[in-house]
Formats: structure tokens, C-alpha cells, sequence
């Protein structure tokens, strides 16, 4: 938590000083100059905005998770034993939306590097 708030003070530091340096050199090369050079920036600002929305949206892959309706299980990378038990319970199909549906249990489990047993209880 301290490095978080270290990084969003020391964020609000540069831009505070970024933007008094960039209104000293407007107003130290005039107005109309300024303007010319503002339009520049805005355009390179936008192009950036645009490449990172796009990067966003092929990093977010499509959208749409897994909705589970029962239990849900997530086992990766385990060394040794590992025992899920899980109360059998009806699992409803969970309501409409983007994604994967599951209407039961779902365990998910790998690299698990001993036995694995699973055991459903009443």
C-alpha cells in the first residue's frame, strides 16, 4: 500500500511539474505558436489513446468469462496431494450473458504434481 501511494504522489509531482513547464514555454514563445504546438501534442495524445484502447481490447480477448451455476474449483501448480470435496448441490444454469456457462460444478486443475482425488458429499 505504501509503494501505491509513493508512486500516485510521485505521479502527481511530474504532472503538476509538466505542466508548469509547458506553460512557461507557451507563454515564453506566444500564444499563436503555442497553439500551433498544443494542436501537435493533442493529435500525438489521441494517436496514443487509440493504440492503448485498442491494445486493451485484444489483451481483454473478447470478453465474456465462465459463469458457474454450482461450485467452482481452481487448482494450478501443487506439489504434493490434493482432495476437493464439494457438497452436491443442484447447480441452475446462471442467467444469459457473454462467456461460458456452466450449469454444474466446475473443477479446474493442473499442474498438480501428486494425487488428486475429488469427492462429492450429500
Amino acid at each position: 500500500m505504501r509503494r501505491a501511494k509513493v508512486l500516485i504522489w510521485s505521479g502527481g509531482l511530474v504532472a503538476v511539474v509538466g505542466f508548469a513547464v509547458l506553460a512557461m514555454y507557451m507563454a515564453s514563445v506566444g500564444w499563436d505558436k503555442a497553439d500551433k504546438v498544443a494542436s501537435v501534442v493533442n493529435l500525438f495524445v489521441a494517436l496514443a489513446g487509440v493504440l492503448v484502447a485498442v491494445w486493451g481490447a485484444v489483451a481483454a480477448g473478447g470478453g465474456g468469462g465462465l459463469r458457474v451455476g454450482g461450485s467452482y474449483t481452481d487448482v494450478r501448480k501443487v506439489k504434493g496431494s490434493v482432495v476437493i470435496r464439494r457438497r452436491s448441490r443442484p447447480g441452475a444454469l446462471p442467467a444469459p450473458g457473454p462467456g461460458t456457462a456452466v450449469g454444474g460444478n466446475y473443477d479446474r486443475v493442473s499442474g498438480v504434481d501428486g494425487p488428486l482425488h475429488i469427492e462429492d458429499e450429500p
